[in-house]
C-alpha cells in the first residue's frame, strides 16, 4: 500500500496521540510500587520501559527536527503529497517496531537499574 507523506503523518500523529492518552492512564491507574516492580531480574519495570522510550526517542528527535525543519515546505521533491518511501534502513527500522521478534535495546537506550523517576507528561 503506498501512501503520502501527509496520509503517514496523520497516521503517526494518531499513534502517537493514542500512546500519549494509555501512558497517561498507565500513570493514573497505578502506584509507585507497581510501576517500579520487576516481574523478573532480567525484565523492565513499567518506569524503566516508560525511561527506555523517553530516551530513545529524545535521540530519533534531536535528528528529526532539524530535518523536519529544513525540508519545510519542500515541493522540489513532492512536499507532502509525494509518496513515502523509506530507505533500507527506514524499513527495517519500520519493520522491528511490529515484528512480534523482539531486538535488545542498545546500551545507550537501557533504562538504569533503579528507575529515573517519573517520566510521564504532565508530573
Amino acid at each position: 500500500m503506498t501512501m503520502t507523506q501527509t496520509q503517514l503523518a496523520r497516521e503517526l500523529i494518531a499513534a502517537l496521540n493514542a500512546v500519549s492518552d494509555r501512558a497517561t492512564e498507565i500513570d493514573e491507574t497505578l502506584d509507585a510500587a507497581a510501576v517500579d516492580w520487576q516481574p523478573a531480574p532480567d525484565a523492565w519495570s513499567v518506569a524503566q520501559v516508560f525511561e527506555h522510550l523517553c530516551v530513545a526517542n529524545d535521540s530519533y528527535i534531536k535528528v528529526i527536527r532539524p530535518l523536519v525543519e529544513r525540508a519545510g515546505g519542500d515541493t522540489a521533491r513532492g512536499g507532502s503529497s509525494a509518496e513515502w518511501r523509506p530507505s533500507l534502513i527506514g524499513r527495517v527500522l519500520a519493520q522491528s517496531m511490529t515484528s512480534p521478534r523482539k531486538l535488545p535495546a542498545p546500551k545507550r537506550w537501557r533504562p538504569a537499574p533503579t528507575p529515573l523517576g517519573r517520566l510521564v507528561p504532565g508530573e
